[in-house]
């Protein structure tokens, strides 16, 4: 796992994101709870992709609701890099 950040909620809640892979799946952006009910890691994008995507990973507190996070990042695809944005929105 690399370039992980961290967010908090009003909940005392930890949220991750980060990028995590291999071969031809390096890097993958990924998102999970380091604390709470549900301390699941997930994979968002799970493709085939080519480099790059862990310098603009980023979660923060949701703003709808005090308990949610949002984090967002992104892959690149071959044959052309072409850039592909996720956003999740998650509720622990």
């Amino acid at each position: 796992m690399s370039f992980p950040d961290l967010a908090t909620n009003e909940n005392g809640d930890i949220g991750l994101a980060f990028c995590c892979g291999g071969g031809n799946y390096d890097p993958q952006f990924g998102v999970g709870m380091l604390t709470g009910a549900d301390t699941t890691l997930f994979s968002i994008t799970n493709v085939t992709s080519s480099a790059a995507g862990g310098d603009y990973i980023t979660i923060r507190p949701g703003s709808s609701n005090g308990a949610s996070f949002c984090a967002a990042g992104f892959n690149q695809t071959p044959p052309n890099p072409t850039n592909h944005p996720q956003y999740v929105v998650m509720t622990p």
